[in-house]
């Protein structure tokens, strides 16, 4: 290898390192509803109820310090979740904008988020079980953060005791300009369902400290 090809190896393994490294200037979550919790405890088959949300959205070069439209996956680890209730957050108005996309409207339910649930989504993948989500802001006015509500999705768990991990990943989050932020998904939010014999221990400690208060 010549001195030059060593010199420009050298001098690009940091700028690649940089390039993994960097966080998105928009800041994505999914958190309990109402709260800032990315991990909850339901009993089988109970209701979860969930937020996506732009913790910030910052200007960066070229990209004003708005959203107007944004496209997102919801991941799922199986097919043991079903969608029960979803609406975008203002100024996103649920209707199907901009046009051509699935996803803007809420979906109907109960809707089993199973492999086939994104069926005709413009990026479906038939081997994941998530929820494909596109819309843009009413009439052009961007919403802005921070902590800006994009939607509230209510789903029932999995009947089986387990950590089940719901990931957000963010295809495209754009200003009123229609240029895309950089962006960082966040953490994924963990959902519990203990053993039946945990859940009647964390139901009765509850019911304890209940009573105590009384």
């Amino acid at each position: 290898m010549s001195y030059k090809r060593i010199v420009w190896v050298l001098g690009f393994i940091p700028a690649l390192i940089g390039v993994q490294a960097a966080n998105g200037s928009a800041v994505f979550q999914i958190f309990e509803t109402g709260t800032t919790n990315t991990a909850t405890t339901v009993a089988p088959g109970g209701l979860v109820s969930l937020d996506v949300v732009a913790v910030k959205v910052n200007a960066e070069s070229g990209v004003e310090g708005d959203l107007d439209s944004f496209t997102y996956r919801l991941n799922f680890p199986n097919q043991d979740f079903v969608l029960t209730g979803n609406t975008f957050g203002a100024p996103f108005d649920n209707a199907l904008a901009p046009a051509g996309f699935n996803g803007s409207v809420p979906w109907s339910v109960p809707t089993a988020i199973t492999h086939a649930a994104d069926a005709g989504s413009p990026l479906a993948t038939p081997l994941i079980p998530d929820l494909y989500r596109t819309t843009a802001s009413t009439a052009g006015v961007p919403g802005v953060g921070p902590n800006l509500l994009l939607e509230t999705l209510t789903v029932t768990a999995p009947m089986t005791a387990g950590d089940y991990a719901i990931s957000l990943e963010m295809l495209e989050a754009a200003d009123r300009m229609g240029a895309f932020h950089s962006v960082d998904n966040g953490v994924a939010f963990t959902v519990t369902v203990p053993e039946p014999t945990t859940l009647a221990l964390i139901l009765a400690g509850s019911l304890g400290i209940l009573r105590r208060r009384r």
